[in-house]
């Protein structure tokens, strides 16, 4: 039960630090007047590659957990994550 809510969990935390990424990113590289705005785009660069793997990351585990057996015997979906 705690597996599926942290799933939940890491998949929205993953959504919202890519939106909030992409923004901040955005905003430093194209409207900021600061002549270091490409340095100070760089955490936002990180903080994108860690949205995508806390996004990937939710999303392979709520694949695992909320698979059902009807769909474990369809030919025209396999999922090689569940075993």
């Amino acid at each position: 039960m705690l597996m599926k809510f942290f799933s939940m969990i890491l998949h929205g935390l993953g959504q919202l630090l890519f939106g909030g990424s992409i923004i901040i990113f955005a905003w430093f590289v194209f409207f900021s007047e600061s002549e270091y705005k490409y340095i100070y785009a760089i955490p936002a660069a990180f903080l994108f590659a860690l949205a995508f793997c806390l996004y990937y990351f939710g999303d392979r585990i709520s694949d695992k957990l909320f698979w059902r057996k009807k769909d474990q015997r369809s030919e025209l979906n396999r999922n090689k994550y569940n075993k």
